[in-house]
């Protein structure tokens, strides 16, 4: 009995050949037995190590550890057939008609069937504009991520279908996955049957005959309670910790330790930076950004700190560090010399008040009771104690203020810190208004209530109110003196930004902003990017057409 390859088992049943026993054996000991091996399949699908009865879920279903030696090459799955339709087109008219109230994100609809045709996220066309569904309530109810500028009545509605040819939908993809037409990623929408696609928003090129590729994460992994731990999405973004769509090419939540070097190129944002050695900019100049300012490492070795409340360099630290440390040294040693001289002053003065004490008194005694015949003083005749008293208290009240003239100096020294650490180190509160707007985050403020605020922008003209916006702010430096500042440095907040914005300032009723979608500089693709809505925080992609609200940030 033994493993034999093909051409070895072949040999044994040629014609005119007689198996025998033992060729029968090497030919069921080099076969895989399903039973013995625990593999099922079922539908073309594979399971391995599965307990008995349960199908495969995939085409390989694997139970238990795996280990993979080589390459493994993932690729997107092509769909059956082919679709066409023209770009920027809605051309599928949904049942029933719709109604929306001026300054309202709510849409009513009658006659219509939001829940079978329309999802979360899908842009839709309504007269002759577009808009982005936030939330389908219900058959006749659904939020927009984007109030009307104006009242509509009896409108229909409209969504992007393309038409396919030889194409099996239903079977070969499901609402909510991504699909790829032409180098461009669209979410499937229900509404979708065999022939007929319906995607969340219009191609952005035109497609005739076009090839349909289901795309999906590389890689998922999650633990039992269904929460992303790892993956690696179509993009090659790699999330540890993340939510299931990471933003960046490497998205950690959660502590991180590295051993050795870090080679970063680009941005890099992180909460907290832990290191013995850190190079920013080796072939220039590198800066980080903190919450009290920007430090700035000059290649040759000079360090910035800048704030709003001034620049200062390490050197200058340095200088301020030597001299505290000689002022104090100073103090202590004036102190303590002028301590020394009023207790030496003032016992000399003390003892030469009780010797004249001792002497006049006893001179008294001699002259009176001695020439009166009278051997030894009487007790009244003693010297006064309560002279000594006196000058034992006047000594003691000396070092008590000498002492107390230490502390206070050492009041001032703790005082004159306590400015260069205000200084250095400001203190902020979240909805405090300063630095020229109202603080959200640790170094970060947003404009106060703007024009743009009611008027609302497309997604190019709110980059271009942001950068060319300018404000002035009255303010008072550390030392109480008034001045006048200007900022130029405003800048459309990141996805990231304005939900600090949501959660820090909007929740608690703070900024006056506007229960509707803001925008942020976070590019979704060519044709959107995110925007947030202030009703319910939820974050979603938008028509960069579309008119929304705008409020600027800017670091401090």
């Amino acid at each position: 009995m033994a493993i034999k390859d093909k051409a070895a088992l072949k040999k044994y049943f040629e014609t005119g050949k007689r198996p025998k026993e033992s060729n029968f054996e090497d030919l069921i000991d080099s076969s895989i037995n399903k039973e013995d091996a625990n593999i099922t399949v079922e539908n073309e699908d594979i399971g391995i190590g599965l307990a008995y009865g349960t199908s495969p879920s995939a085409k390989l279903h694997v139970k238990g550890t795996t280990q993979l030696s080589g390459s493994v090459n993932i690729t997107p799955t092509l769909i059956s057939g082919t679709v066409s339709g023209n770009k920027d087109t809605y051309d599928k008219k949904l049942t029933g008609t719709v109604d929306g109230a001026n300054g309202s994100n709510t849409l009513n609809g009658t006659g219509t069937l939001f829940n079978s045709e329309l999802s979360d996220g899908q842009t839709i066309k309504i007269g002759d504009g577009t808009c982005t569904i936030d939330t389908v309530k219900d058959d006749t109810s659904l939020t927009l991520d984007s109030n009307f500028s104006s009242a509509i009545t009896g409108e229909d509605i409209y969504v992007c279908e393309l038409i396919g040819s030889g194409t099996d939908f239903l079977n070969e993809i499901s609402v909510g996955d991504n699909v790829e037409i032409d180098g461009n990623i669209y979410i499937v929408a229900k509404g979708t049957n065999a022939t007929h696609l319906r995607l969340n928003r219009a191609l952005v090129k035109n497609a005739t005959e076009i090839s349909v590729y289901a795309t999906s994460d590389l890689l998922n992994i999650q633990n039992i309670d269904s929460a992303p731990v790892l993956t690696i999405d179509k993009e090659g973004n790699v999330g540890i910790g993340t939510t299931p769509s990471p933003e960046a090419k490497l998205e950690v939540v959660g502590n991180t330790s590295l051993g050795g070097t870090l080679d970063v190129t680009g941005d890099t944002s992180v909460s907290k930076l832990v290191a013995e050695n850190i190079q920013v900019g080796v072939s220039g100049v590198g800066k980080i950004n903190t919450s009290i300012g920007d430090l700035t490492l000059e290649s040759a070795g000079n360090i910035t700190l800048k704030s709003a409340k001034g620049t200062v360099t390490v050197d200058e630290l340095i200088g301020v560090d030597s001299k505290i440390a000689t002022d104090i040294a100073a103090e202590a040693t004036r102190t303590n010399d002028k301590i020394a001289t009023d207790i030496a002053a003032e016992a000399s003065r003390t003892n030469n008040k009780i010797a004249t004490d001792i002497a006049a008194e006893a001179t008294g005694a001699n002259d009176s009771d001695y020439k009166r015949g009278i051997n030894k003083p009487r007790l009244n005749q003693l010297p006064d104690i309560s002279n000594f008293k006196n000058s034992i208290k006047l000594l003691f009240g000396g070092v008590l203020t000498a002492l107390g003239t230490l502390a206070e100096n050492i009041k001032v020294v703790d005082d004159e810190v306590d400015e260069i650490k205000d200084l250095l180190l400001p203190k902020i509160k979240i909805g405090e208004k300063k630095y020229g707007g109202i603080i959200f985050a640790p170094g970060l403020v947003c404009e106060e209530r703007s024009e743009a605020d009611s008027t609302r922008l497309t997604w190019s003209e709110a980059i271009t109110y942001c950068d060319d916006l300018s404000t002035t702010f009255d303010t008072t430096d550390y030392r109480g003196s008034f001045a006048e500042e200007m900022y130029t440095d405003w800048r459309l907040p990141t996805k990231h930004e304005l939900n600090l914005m949501y959660e820090n300032l909007h929740k608690k009723s703070v900024g006056g902003f506007e229960d509707d979608s803001h925008w942020s500089s976070t590019e979704f693709n060519t044709n959107l990017a995110w925007s947030q809505g202030f009703n319910n925080g939820r974050q979603s992609s938008n028509l960069k057409s579309n008119y929304v609200r705008v409020r600027a940030v800017r670091a401090f």
